[in-house]
């Protein structure tokens, strides 16, 4: 393991001569004035994203984009949409509007990403022309109102063109039944009325609130443990593939900063999970285990960024303590 250790400081030291932008040498065209740049580091849900900026790993608010909560009608895919749209490292322009922050400290951004041909888009807009997000009017009454008119149509466009979220709900926020599943299962939807007529199927609108969350069910929390965990070994086993035949190329460099996002991703989905019944023990330990990995792919993607090799140090250390808490659950699980 030791011999393992030194490997990899090495590989990943080798990795830092990779520039993390890639070759291209073409310009972005078709971005407006004063814009800044920086990295996405992380997801937090379809509409709020943690960026790289200056230094400081700072959360950002999508300007009039609202996408669906916890609980609701498509978040799951509002959520993977945004993963899908912005990989992790990709360079975004922000541009500033009336007011920069709102009262939680959340950066309030129109963001700007490299689209085909090296012009810029606006990923706001793109959100929410994707049925992925709606529109957010309120923002314009703070004064954030730029591009409010361009958001307000894209809301229009998706809505009638049926996309994303207005194909599956009755609306954005909502917590009925999908229009895809009462298609599907009609008398289902005759079992469950909306008896207050307010749109929400009584079966969703009985449902426990989130503060009040039921224990969580020993099968249900097992299946999802153990193909979280497996997907972990896979990414230790794609790691170990790269050292055994190591490469300085870009699409080498991508595959292990793909791993890491693996960590990041993972911890991310168990924060705020509880443990099923007999298994604090087992919760605690993979708890512990993914905080380090997400601590070590946070200290090596910034190492990689800084050409800081004690950094990414840091980080090796923390991978192997991880690795070692969530491979050790094997024979519990």
């Amino acid at each position: 393991m030791k011999r393992l250790a030194v490997v990899i400081v090495a590989v990943l030291f080798l990795l830092t001569m990779v520039p993390v932008s890639g070759a291209r040498a073409q310009e972005v065209t078709g971005l407006p004035d004063g814009v800044k740049k920086a990295k996405i580091s992380s997801y937090v849900d379809g509409d709020k994203i943690k960026v790289t900026l200056g230094g400081k790993r700072l959360e950002l608010n999508f300007i009039g984009a609202d996408a669906p909560e916890p609980r609701e009608c498509y978040v799951a895919e509002s959520n993977a949409a945004m993963k899908k749209l912005l990989s992790k490292g990709t360079v975004l322009y922000l541009e500033t509007d009336a007011t920069p922050v709102d009262s939680k400290g959340r950066l309030l951004r129109h963001v700007w990403a490299e689209g085909k041909g090296g012009k810029a888009f606006l990923v706001n807009a793109k959100l929410i022309r994707d049925g992925n997000a709606g529109w957010k009017a309120g923002d314009r009454e703070d004064g954030n109102a730029k591009y409010a008119d361009r958001y307000k149509k894209a809301e229009k466009d998706a809505k009638k063109a049926k996309n994303g979220l207005w194909a599956e709900c009755d609306r954005l926020h909502s917590k009925a039944r999908t229009k895809s599943q009462q298609r599907a299962d009609p008398k289902a939807a005759e079992e469950n009325p909306d008896s207050d007529g307010d749109g929400i199927a009584d079966d969703v609108e009985n449902q426990p609130d989130a503060d009040e969350p039921a224990d969580e069910p020993v099968d249900d929390y097992l299946t999802d443990l153990r193909a979280d965990q497996a997907g972990l070994i896979q990414s230790f086993v794609e790691l170990d593939a790269f050292i055994a035949n190591p490469s300085s190329d870009t699409e080498a460099f991508f595959n292990v900063i793909a791993v890491l996002v693996t960590w990041q991703v993972t911890y991310e989905a168990w924060q705020g999970r509880d443990a099923a019944p007999g298994y604090e023990d087992v919760h605690a330990e993979w708890q512990l285990g993914l905080s380090l990995l997400n601590t070590a792919a946070d200290q090596m993607t910034e190492g990689i960024d800084n050409d800081d090799q004690d950094r990414i140090n840091e980080g090796v250390l923390n991978y192997f303590t991880g690795r070692s808490l969530v491979e050790g659950l094997s024979g519990r699980i």
